[in-house]
């Protein structure tokens, strides 16, 4: 098939086999079946400038690799990817390479994207999948390239999100934080822009692991799983005007690192534990001025530094479960001032007869 031309598979049952025997498409390549169903028997390749679109059906990856320049699936028709084992690979360049919604689409198995991209031109742009859950969220991986790379749409979600081998700049929207369910990986090649918005953590079970290598997120980060714990496997470094906000299950901190951020917000949802990597060894957390007020939080192996004043208060809900250092668990003073002042005032009622 010519360049120019597009393969389309407009099958609408189910039973279809796709065997390329090592060829590879100059077109690209639509499915577009009500009902239909196509599974590869091997890898299927279309060329580096040409679009892979699913508008109605399902593909059956079989555990093989699916490879083209760009992905579309912007519709609201019934599809489902199954990955079994394999993966979804692009290499477009400047220009929108994934662009896929996520209503009425289903995937299963690996659910492994790669962007393979090398050069340096232009900006890739990843749609990340609105309001998509964490059972259908992708693997998003940004192997390499120089290039910009940017995410799109209000609201973003990925299961993981890994940029090893890319030394580009990643730059995200400017509405709604991108909410990650699984890992974080960033590059330490990499170039982060600031922003207002930055990454929730969700992920509901299991451990989810943060991996800065180095980079500062100039950016807000939240953590709000409902399950998971989430580990920081570095020392995490946030904006000096943007905030860290830590509001339930649990945060292990690594072992002997230093973590900063403009300001540390921490209220537990109904709780938090804060701990390190290594149970016995301090980390620290560090904020530069102002006061931290946690509430219902349990925290072990912590220093509080920085210049801030870390507030712990006990009858906030909070527990020093050992080896803190920096923390004031105390008795919250507001409480201890209106309990004085009534006191005070019940001496010096004066005494009628």
């Amino acid at each position: 098939w010519g360049a120019s031309l597009i393969l389309t598979f407009a099958s609408t049952s189910s039973g279809n086999t796709i065997t390329t025997n090592g060829y590879s498409f100059a077109c690209g390549c639509t499915f577009n079946g009500v009902g239909g169903e196509w599974t590869l028997q091997d890898n299927l390749t279309i060329a580096s400038t040409r679009t892979l679109t699913l508008t109605n059906g399902s593909i059956n990856l079989n555990n093989n690799t699916l490879t083209g320049g760009l992905f579309s699936s912007n519709v609201t028709n019934a599809r489902n990817i199954s990955f079994g084992t394999g993966k979804i690979v692009l290499s477009g360049n400047a220009t929108t390479v994934w662009n896929v919604s996520s209503v009425s689409l289903t995937v299963s198995g690996s659910r492994r994207v790669e962007f393979n991209y090398s050069g340096s031109t232009g900006t890739r742009t990843i749609n990340l999948m609105a309001t998509v859950n964490e059972t259908n969220a992708l693997d998003f991986y940004i192997t390499d390239g120089t290039d910009t790379v940017t995410s799109t749409g209000s609201v973003r979600n990925a299961r993981n999100l890994d940029f090893t081998g890319f030394a580009g700049t990643y730059t995200l929207a400017t509405t709604g934080n991108t909410t990650i369910f699984g890992d974080l990986t960033l590059a330490s090649g990499m170039t982060l822009t600031a922003a207002n918005v930055g990454f929730t953590f969700a992920k509901s079970s299991g451990t989810q692991t943060v991996t800065t290598n180095g980079k500062t997120l100039d950016m807000p980060v939240t953590v709000s799983t409902t399950g998971a714990t989430v580990a920081f496997a570095d020392a995490l470094t946030i904006g000096a005007t943007k905030t860290l906000t830590l509001t339930s299950t649990a945060v292990k901190f690594s072992a002997g690192s230093t973590n900063t951020a403009g300001t540390f917000a921490i209220a537990g949802s109904p709780s938090i534990s804060i701990g390190s990597s290594i149970p016995g060894t301090q980390f620290t957390l560090s904020q530069a001025s102002g006061t931290v007020s946690a509430s219902n939080m349990t925290i072990s192996d912590c220093i509080a530094a920085g210049g801030a004043t870390w507030n712990a208060f006990t009858d906030q809900g909070n527990v020093d479960a050992g080896n803190v250092d920096g923390w004031d668990f105390g008795i919250s003073p507001v409480v201890g001032a209106t309990e004085y002042t009534y006191r005070i005032r019940s001496f010096t009622q004066p005494r009628r007869f």
